[in-house]
């Protein structure tokens, strides 16, 4: 499971890239709101990045609070459902813009399975559910396997699991060098892997380009 971190209006992206995100909640942000919090508990440190999410999300310095005090709960619903929904369940993600909510995705049978860890949190307003392709340790294992095969095939790459994308991205700083070595020694890589061309790798002191990004913002 990928920490959440302490500020997850991104990324990355990756993650994602983590990560414009094309999705959106139904509910309007000012309809359905994260629940009630204090700033009683935060640190000095939360509540800078509280002002500074406010700033780039146009929400006020205690919403931000509210949002960013929720992630710990939203990190903890996800590990539980990657360790007990493991065939079905394809991801978590908190969704900053345009709406403010929480997306889970499952490959079969989202809203039944949810159910009953909808009925032990207090933020089920702003979860919705949502259909993918593969599940998220289908995408682990294909991740792998991609690392694997650049290996082999001589290629220094990097990778990370785009869980808004439902789908693995592998990235190299020659991708026709890439697709060549994989012809020359006939690899393939695993379905739903998208190799990217960059500039550059992560380097000394830097962060490593296509980290994974199970949650993102």
């Amino acid at each position: 499971t990928v920490p959440l971190p302490r500020r997850m209006y991104l990324l990355v992206v990756v993650l994602v890239a983590l990560v414009a995100l094309p999705v959106v909640i139904s509910p309007a942000a000012d309809e359905v709101s994260p629940p009630a919090c204090s700033s009683l508990a935060a640190s000095d440190a939360l509540i800078r990045d509280a002002q500074s999410y406010a700033k780039d999300f146009g929400v006020d310095v205690e919403e931000a609070l509210c949002r960013l005090m929720l992630q710990g709960e939203i990190g903890k619903l996800g590990a539980k459902l990657e360790a007990n929904e493991k065939d079905t369940f394809a991801g978590l993600r908190i969704q900053n813009s345009p709406d403010y909510g929480v997306i889970v995705e499952f490959t079969s049978g989202g809203e039944a399975t949810m159910a009953p860890y909808l009925e032990e949190i207090h933020f089920a307003s702003i979860v919705e559910v949502r259909s993918a392709d593969v599940s998220l340790e289908h995408l682990e294992t294909a991740q792998s396997e991609a690392m694997h095969i650049a290996d082999s095939a001589g290629i220094r790459a990097e990778s990370g699991i785009m869980v808004q994308d439902n789908r693995v991205e592998l990235y190299v700083t020659d991708s026709k060098q890439f697709w060549a070595a994989l012809h020359d020694r006939s690899l393939r890589l695993p379905h739903n892997v998208r190799v990217i061309e960059v500039e550059h790798l992560s380097r000394p002191g830097s962060k490593p380009v296509g980290a994974t990004a199970t949650y993102t913002a």
